[in-house]
């Protein structure tokens, strides 16, 4: 059962929207009480107030179009202060002359700069007033109840977690038709479960698409429950039936990935719905209350506001205000979680909105038949090469940046394709597998390479370096050949999401501007091979690595996320730009480049 102010707030919302910013594009503010009594506040503008009582550990979120102002305590300590938009502010115990009370502070996410309320940010504008997520219900052929039984179960769920979801979201979830899909029971990863859900159900247009699938039971251990592509996709598919999950913990999971859908990433807070690891806590327990946490109060407060007010329904159409906003909440979350790949996956996703609002495609890629005979032909060419460097004597094997120069000289002397050369080495050099591991280019990779030839190349190889470093040399050439297959953007998005990675993973070698220069490097390559200058023809006999890789000293490396934020922002912030523009400077003074701007071969 909801405490008293859980069952108040969605009433509560629903005045203050209606009063300060109907029929509204409104912006947000979440208030949270960090105290351990319940907290009372006045939430307004002069137009019109609401007193709420927050209790302890609850976040809320107040929607307006005009500035709003928060006045709390009573007699002489009564405050009253002017919230800033899209923003967190918290409750905390403040104790000054021996008195105790409470003091309103703001949260700062990282990145973000906290001046003073800026009136202008409370956005105004025509749009539907509170459109619910129209759901459709499936479950697999191995659900176990009949029809009538399973739909009014899971629509029970669905309404009880819609009500949570709403709370701090103003979204509601409601089920307009139900759907079954017939599972492989061969299949028992999750993933592979997901796709074949994705592939089979196919909701309308203005919905989406839940699953139960009940093909296979839970083992013991930290299972894989629950998943959905990222913020507005449209499936989400949940494992149903295990004997030691109660329908509280049901619930939670369905929260959890309703979460997830309107932009929630994981959080480090133990009693948060989006903590990375559920059924570590009794909310079977009537007195057990499902909540989000402030930071991710803010995130699915502020989508959900473009989703039932907007009419939004995928991340492009998100206002690039509140993508900015989004990604700093993300950036917060990766800090906090480290280890945790949720985070970077949602900055990555965010990455993949350009500036015009436009969502690069997701779906994989395959070379074409001429590219893939090419490419394989070049990567039999540097096994060859790297063959025949190993029989030689220890002492007068090439190393390093010659034995780079050499595998690029014959594989380039063995192509007849520039897409195909430059697929064929960046899968050729590379022996971390990165090209197998993206989802996008594994088919096409897997298609040219065989199993059984990689593991005959990785053993010839050797330790080819640029610039002297291993980890160079991947970057140059794994960003060369996502460049072909997939074109410079997603090449860039690929780089930019491995150092994100690499600064929030515990253990990781921290955010490299150097391994950037090494990406962008491979792609201004690809980019002129496919161009036809240089040709292939030239690099068969004058490949030099040095002459496409620039120097890299003084570019900042090893920086976890925190001080990436700090000292350069973020991409499009002028400080992070001008470390990519000296990046590009540099690369384009390499004599290979200078030379072709006076005409020179």
């Amino acid at each position: 059962m909801p405490d008293r102010c859980s069952v108040l707030r969605p009433f509560a919302l629903s005045v203050l929207v209606a009063a300060l910013a109907a029929r509204a594009d409104a912006a947000t503010v979440v208030i949270a009480n960090h105290t351990t009594a319940p907290v009372a506040v006045e939430v307004g503008s002069a137009g019109a107030k609401l007193s709420q009582m927050i209790a302890p550990g609850d976040s809320i979120p107040f929607f307006s179009g005009t500035p709003l102002t928060a006045t709390y305590g009573a007699g002489l300590n009564r405050k009253s202060e002017a919230l800033a938009a899209d923003a967190i502010y918290r409750f905390v115990s403040h104790t000054l002359g021996g008195h105790t009370g409470v003091e309103l502070r703001r949260i700062g996410l990282t990145g973000e700069v906290m001046g003073a309320p800026n009136p202008a940010a409370w956005r105004t504008g025509a749009g539907p007033s509170d459109a619910p997520v129209k759901v459709i219900v499936c479950v697999d052929d191995d659900e176990p109840m009949r029809e009538a039984q399973w739909q009014s179960r899971l629509t029970q769920r669905l309404k009880k977690a819609s009500e949570i979801v709403e709370r701090q979201s103003g979204v509601k979830f409601v089920p307009v038709g139900f759907q079954t899909w017939q599972s492989n029971n061969a299949v028992t990863d999750f993933t592979q479960s997901f796709r074949e859900f994705e592939n089979t159900i196919t909701p309308p247009e203005d919905a989406i698409a839940i699953g139960f699938t009940s093909q296979y039971s839970l083992q013991l251990g930290r299972q894989h429950m629950g998943g959905t592509r990222g913020p507005l996709r449209r499936h989400v598919m949940l494992r149903e039936w295990s004997p030691r999950i109660s329908e509280a913990e049901r619930i939670e999971l369905l929260v959890h990935e309703l979460g997830h859908y309107l932009g929630a990433g994981h959080s480090p807070e133990a009693a948060s719905v989006m903590r990375p690891v559920l059924g570590d806590r009794p909310v079977r327990l009537r007195s057990e209350v499902v909540r989000f946490d402030p930071v991710n109060t803010l995130a699915i407060a502020m989508v959900g506001e473009e989703v039932r007010r907007r009419g939004v329904r995928d991340l492009a159409g998100i206002t690039q205000s509140r993508r900015n906003r989004l990604q700093q909440v993300y950036t917060t979350l990766s800090s906090l979680t480290p280890g945790e790949p949720a985070g970077v996956a949602l900055l990555r996703r965010l990455a993949q909105v350009g500036g015009d609002g436009k969502a690069e495609d997701s779906g994989a890629v395959t070379s074409d038949d001429r590219s893939e005979a090419a490419a394989a032909a070049v990567i039999e060419a540097v096994t060859r090469a790297a063959a025949s460097n190993q029989k030689r004597d220890f002492d007068a094997r090439l190393k390093g940046d010659e034995l780079t120069d050499e595998l690029v000289r014959a594989a380039a002397g063995a192509a007849d394709d520039p897409k195909g050369f430059v697929i064929g080495v960046g899968i050729a050099i590379d022996n971390s597998g990165a090209l197998r591991m993206n989802p996008r280019t594994r088919a096409a990779v897997e298609g040219i390479e065989p199993d059984r030839q990689r593991r005959q190349r990785l053993n010839l190889l050797g330790k080819p370096t640029a610039r002297g470093r291993e980890d160079l040399v991947k970057h140059f050439f794994v960003s060369a050949a996502m460049t072909a297959l997939l074109g410079e953007k997603e090449a860039y998005l690929w780089g930019f999401g491995k150092e994100l990675a690499d600064a929030t993973r515990e253990g990781g070698s921290g955010f490299s501007f150097a391994d950037l220069a090494a990406d962008r490097a491979g792609v201004r390559f690809a980019k002129g091979v496919l161009a036809g200058n240089p040709p292939t023809a030239g690099l068969a006999t004058s490949f030099r690595i040095d002459n496409y890789l620039p120097a890299i000293d003084g570019l900042p490396e090893g920086l976890p996320l925190n001080d990436v934020v700090k000292t350069y922002g973020g991409q499009g912030d002028p400080r992070f730009n001008a470390q990519i523009e000296e990046i590009d400077r540099r690369i384009e003074a390499l004599p290979a480049y200078s030379l072709m701007r006076l005409g020179l071969p």
